[in-house]
């Protein structure tokens, strides 16, 4: 239904007094660089890296909220990436996005009921009953129940986890087609977390809702995930369905993510691998695979050749030379 093709999103760097007067060329943040990505109706993709691996503004170009550098958004085979003015509005009926932070994402003045109703001023839709209507409807699926005790009630008024529902509600309100949730809850005890992860699972029952969650915890998307996206450094480095990808993931950035993912089995304890050094700098992309400086495999083909990216078994795909050889030691 929606789909990335070569998505990049480069951010130009500023140039020092002297470096102009040098005639250096103006160097690029390579955010997000070549992603391919499908998210079907009804379904859930979670995309899951570090800090600083494009996850998150993958996830706001999809909202066109991110400037688009090359590539193209596709919704229902339609090319999206340079429409505006009204089109763009009415696309962003279809895709909407909850944000992080609760605490930030709303006003404290306002009452839940006038937060969750402004997208539908925004847009023009409806009368003040259907407005009314739509907004109740969005705080039930949001499991703010009974509505009547939150729609007068003000942020301040509320807990993290119930701030956090009044943010997926808002996003409701449009009944889009796509969501994407930018880590809805790493700001939430724990808890609290698997509310909110019911919320989105009965979303996708319920609305037939396509997600894009959009996390740095393995273990979460594996619990919510139809598929899952390992992305490193502006590249997704593997994809495929959440219980093959963890069972036998072929990329040695997944392997390691995996490590330190806690085992629902106590008996089975898994080697901890502990990646050398650091994420590069986006605006340095190391050349050949960009894993090549941390991983424990790599070898001369590595840092000189991007790596293809190569279908295991079907749906399962990793970008590795190695990737067609299973691992020989556990994940």
């Amino acid at each position: 239904m929606i789909g990335l093709r070569g998505l990049r999103v480069h951010y130009p760097l500023r140039r020092s007094l002297g470096a102009w007067l040098r005639g250096e060329p103006v160097g690029v943040i390579r955010a997000v660089d070549g992603v391919d990505l499908d998210l079907g109706r009804g379904e859930i993709v979670a995309l899951v890296g570090e800090s600083g691996s494009g996850k998150t503004t993958t996830g706001r170009a999809l909202v066109r909220l991110a400037p688009i550098t090359d590539g193209q958004v596709l919704l229902d085979g339609e090319d999206v990436t340079r429409i505006g003015g009204r089109a763009l509005r009415a696309y962003r009926r279809r895709v909407q996005i909850i944000f992080q932070d609760p605490y930030e994402s709303l006003d404290p003045r306002r009452t839940i009921a006038q937060q969750v109703e402004e997208p539908l001023l925004v847009q023009g839709l409806g009368d003040a009953a259907e407005r009314a209507r739509r907004v109740d409807r969005a705080l039930d699926d949001a499991g703010l129940r009974p509505v009547e005790r939150y729609r007068d009630r003000f942020p301040h008024e509320l807990s993290g986890g119930q701030r956090q529902r009044v943010a997926i509600a808002s996003a409701m309100v449009l009944e889009p087609d796509v969501l994407v949730a930018d880590e809805p809850v790493s700001m939430l005890d724990v808890s609290l977390r698997s509310g909110i992860l019911r919320v989105m699972l009965d979303l996708r029952a319920h609305r037939d809702v396509a997600i894009l969650f959009i996390t740095h915890d393995l273990s979460l998307a594996w619990l919510i995930a139809d598929r899952i996206a390992v992305m490193y450094l502006g590249r997704v480095m593997e994809i495929g369905p959440a219980e093959t990808l963890v069972r036998d993931p072929r990329h040695p950035y997944t392997r390691a993510l995996l490590s330190v993912m806690p085992s629902p089995d106590p008996a089975h304890r898994r080697e901890r691998r502990i990646l050398r050094g650091e994420t590069p700098d986006a605006s340095r992309v190391p050349p050949g695979c960009r894993f090549h400086t941390r991983c424990p495999l790599a070898f001369d083909r590595c840092r000189t050749e991007e790596p293809p990216s190569v279908e295991v078994t079907p749906g399962h795909v990793a970008a590795c030379f190695l990737a067609t050889e299973p691992p020989t030691d556990p994940a």
